[in-house]
């Protein structure tokens, strides 16, 4: 899972970044990636932190505990 920043469109034509938890998956013998959460356009985490965000939410998908 990773976090992607995605530049949008809205209604109005106003163009705005919003972002996606996002994972990849092989469905048969291609590779796509699906959106699992829509995180906004107010997402205020540092990108450096985007990482260590999706491993735990992998984590806690998936049963893991954390070390």
């Amino acid at each position: 899972m990773f976090v992607r920043r995605t530049n949008t469109r809205g209604q109005s034509g106003e163009a705005y970044f919003t972002h996606r938890l996002v994972e990849t998956v092989r469905v048969g013998k291609a590779v796509t990636q699906r959106t699992i959460l829509n995180l906004g356009a107010k997402f205020d985490l540092p990108q450096a932190d985007w990482p260590v965000l999706a491993a735990r939410i992998d984590e806690v998908v998936h049963g893991q505990a954390s070390l």
